[in-house]
């Protein structure tokens, strides 16, 4: 009789075993991610790559060709480069209302003759047709400030500050803008005893209206506390200071 040899008994592979490795083949397929260094590099490449693209305006997106292209904001990258006539124009035509004095993406203001002749305009066409003038008297006000037109800027900040009393009331958020608006100019031209009544004003109005932390009181806080300081009250000036600071 032939004797029959036993099967010898197979390696058993788990199912765990044969998914790990399927699983692996399956990731040496897919592409590698690069190291964080190795990334940064990457991302460095690629800014250095569109720093590097032609300069073009943002408004007619053509090159030195239109003409000198000039930085007229705070604005960089695709944004940071215009024809100064394409960005006049856009300003005159623009539906933005803030478009006449400053940029619409990074808001920084241009301060120039534009500006006034743009908000001169709308002012005047304000006042012919009733509407009212408020809202930009105090912007006009502001430009002629921020270009060091003190006298020109106060009789509008004064016209301004009476129209939101006359209508809004002595109380009103706006009128206290107003009060502050006029008190930090007058402290400008160096009349400062004129501006710390009107400082103090709005700094009281803040606080029954908004709140000792209210940022509107911290701004008038501050306000009255540099104006304490320029006319020599060291002591008060630093009390208000470091209210402002949340010291006090």
């Amino acid at each position: 009789m032939q004797l029959l040899r036993a099967a010898q008994p197979r390696a058993l592979v788990s199912s765990a075993s044969f998914d790990h490795c399927r699983s692996k083949k399956r990731v040496s397929l897919l592409p590698t991610k690069l190291e964080p260094a190795a990334e940064d590099r990457a991302c460095r490449s690629a800014h250095a790559a569109e720093e590097a693209e032609e300069e073009r305006c943002w408004v007619c997106l053509e090159g030195e060709e239109g003409g000198p292209l000039v930085q007229l904001c705070a604005c960089r990258g695709t944004n940071a480069w215009a024809h100064k006539h394409c960005v006049d124009e856009w300003r005159r035509t623009s539906p933005r209302e803030d478009a006449a004095y400053r940029c619409g993406t990074c808001k920084d203001h241009y301060r120039d003759a534009l500006s006034l002749e743009l908000l001169g305009a709308r002012l005047q066409a304000e006042r012919a047709n009733g509407e009212s003038t408020i809202l930009t008297l105090s912007t006009l006000a502001t430009e002629l400030k921020g270009q060091g037109k003190y006298d020109e800027a106060e009789p509008l900040y004064r016209e301004a500050l009476g129209a939101t009393r006359a209508t809004l009331g002595n109380r009103h958020p706006d009128t206290l803008s107003s009060v502050n608006n006029l008190g930090m100019l007058l402290k400008a031209k160096g009349d400062l005893d004129a501006a710390e009544r009107l400082c103090r004003e709005a700094l009281e109005g803040r606080r029954a209206t908004l709140g000792n932390r209210h940022p509107g009181t911290l701004e008038s806080i501050n306000n009255l506390g540099v104006l304490l300081q320029a006319k020599g009250d060291l002591k008060a000036a630093r009390r208000m200071l470091r209210e402002a600071n949340g010291c006090g």
